[in-house]
């Protein structure tokens, strides 16, 4: 896993912002995917944005750890995850929701934290949605969690409107 993530990170870390269609963003992230996930999985663009200029693969990366997440939460025989795309007057949102069992205040306390996993050590390191966050940070934004037992889970990145354009090939 360290091997992977140092290869696909570390070597792009330096990734360039890039004028990506929303339309080929989700196509990339559906491609990240295991089959049956695309096949269980809601897409909702409810955005006004037909291109945002961002590091697309780490983008990409970030939104498919989430996605993994849900899929893992959420119930086999009733799996309900969701991908909304959208945007603000100030900010893109891309948000990841799930039916799982959710997670208590305790644990969403450490979320994001190096090592901190609600999974058994044998299918997780914890280090997923500490990466996904450096992502956010790194579009000078934000991932955030919503939360609780019983309800499923919401993840959310969102970064500043400045990262994005409303036309392909202008300037960011």
């Amino acid at each position: 896993i360290l091997d992977r993530m140092n290869v696909e990170n570390m070597q792009r870390s330096d990734e360039p912002p890039r004028p990506l269609p929303i339309n080929e963003l989700v196509e990339d992230i559906k491609h990240s995917l295991a089959a049956a996930q695309v096949q269980e999985l809601a897409v909702l663009q409810d955005t006004t944005l037909r291109t945002i200029t961002v590091p697309g693969h780490a983008l990409v990366q970030a939104v498919q750890i989430l996605l993994q997440n849900a899929f893992d939460a959420s119930p086999r025989d009733n799996r309900q995850v969701s991908l909304t795309l959208r945007n603000t007057a100030d900010d893109f949102i891309i948000e990841v929701r799930d039916n799982g069992m959710g997670m208590s205040a305790e644990q969403l306390q450490h979320v994001g934290e190096p090592f901190f996993t609600t999974k058994s050590p044998q299918r997780s390191m914890g280090l997923g949605l500490f990466l996904a966050r450096l992502v956010a940070e790194r579009l000078q934004g934000t991932l955030t969690l919503r939360s609780a037992a019983g309800q499923g889970t919401v993840a959310a990145i969102k970064f500043p409107v400045h990262w994005y354009s409303q036309t392909p090939g202008a300037p960011s």
